[in-house]
């Protein structure tokens, strides 16, 4: 199991950024979150024609927002009951009748196929994975009321009709809310189970918060990336624009560009279906967590600090 650094006891936080350190297991042969132990943020490259602006330092509090806040954790081991026994294979039963027969006759139909195989599942993993990133001491929330999407569509102001998702699926984030950017994100669907993290379809004026950050703090970022690389994470191409948004220098180093370019920050991960139907997916889940935790921390920084200067301004 891969944890965050321990609350107790700690003395004052190393500076961010942050990496997982998987040389040396701790005596419960448990992973932790340590830190690089770096200067980071330090404005190491002024944005043309937007100004420079360096990132105030922040330390690392074990749970909770990153943002100079420090959560109190209980001493000791947390033992809570844990009720998730994995998916059955009734839910991928259920979402391939729904992709075959995406109408509310059928659904009505199955709609108790719907709640035993799918949605109750989904709230006992939600339950259980929060617990488990408490335990870890990530700053993730997971909330079966607010973290799990729908099955239904909306079709308002859609070409595609048809009233139901084929697939299920939930988020974990600082607050426990799908809107809260920055999430660790768990999709089900016949023959195309993953796992997610990152910074998905955000709002342009954060999207560009994002990219500012990259360039003002490459060798950051660069070491972001290098901690992603650890554990054959890469950033998805699949929200990319051609170009270089305006603004930015055509000059810009190549590897940074390509960040640029892109309209989404994300990490992703297949699962076969042997990892879905384990209860092992919670943990699975928290590994995968730990380990997207520097694109997470990186984003979020960079985020909190665009909001910071906004209120500030």
């Amino acid at each position: 199991m891969r944890t965050a650094p321990e609350v107790a006891g700690i003395p004052p936080a190393p500076r961010w950024p942050s990496h997982v350190d998987v040389s040396e297991p701790n005596a419960a042969g448990s992973r932790r979150y340590a830190s690089a132990g770096e200067s980071a943020w330090t404005g190491d490259a002024p944005l043309a024609g937007r100004g420079s602006r360096r990132f105030s330092e922040i330390t690392w509090g074990g749970c909770g927002r990153l943002r100079h806040r420090r959560c109190d954790a209980p001493q000791g081991e947390i033992h809570v009951a844990r009720t998730f026994t994995g998916f059955r294979p009734g839910a991928l039963a259920f979402l391939r009748g729904i992709a075959e027969n995406n109408d509310r006759d059928w659904f009505r139909q199955h709609a108790l196929d719907y709640e035993r195989e799918v949605r109750e599942p989904f709230v006992a993993f939600l339950n259980d994975i929060a617990h488990e990133l408490a335990e870890r001491g990530l700053p993730l929330r997971a909330s079966p009321r607010h973290g799990m999407f729908r099955i239904h569509r909306d079709v308002r102001f859609s070409h595609d009709k048809r009233p139901y998702k084929i697939s299920a699926g939930a988020v974990s984030s600082r607050d426990g809310t799908r809107r809260s950017p920055g999430v660790v994100y768990v999709h089900v669907e016949p023959n195309n189970c993953f796992l997610a993290a990152g910074f998905y379809n955000m709002e342009p004026p954060l999207v560009t918060a994002f990219r500012d950050a990259v360039v003002e703090n490459r060798e950051t970022w660069r070491t972001t990336i290098a901690a992603l690389a650890q554990y054959n994470l890469t950033l998805s191409q699949e929200h990319r624009l051609q170009r270089l948004p305006r603004g930015y220098d055509a000059n810009l180093d190549e590897d940074l560009a390509d960040v640029i370019r892109l309209k989404s920050f994300t990490v992703d991960r297949s699962l076969n279906v042997d990892a879905i139907v384990a209860p092992s997916l919670v943990e699975t889940v928290a590994d995968f967590a730990v380990e997207a935790m520097p694109l997470l921390e990186f984003g979020w920084r960079a985020l909190d600090d665009h909001v910071g200067s906004d209120m500030a301004s």
